[in-house]
């Protein structure tokens, strides 16, 4: 696993960053629009999640 940390910098500037990693395995194929669907309606609702916290 590659080691991830956060700078003294970013930390100061944006004290409530969270960031997560996931590692993992994958193999390529063609766009999968059914997926993206659901990537972009996952992204929608954690970024109006997130307004609720500001």
């Amino acid at each position: 696993m590659v080691a991830v940390s956060v700078s003294k910098e970013l930390k100061a500037v944006l004290p409530g960053l969270t960031l997560s990693c996931i590692e993992c395995d994958v193999e390529v194929h063609e766009e999968n629009v059914e997926l993206w669907t659901e990537i972009e309606q996952q992204i929608s609702a954690l970024a109006a999640d997130e307004t609720r916290y500001r």
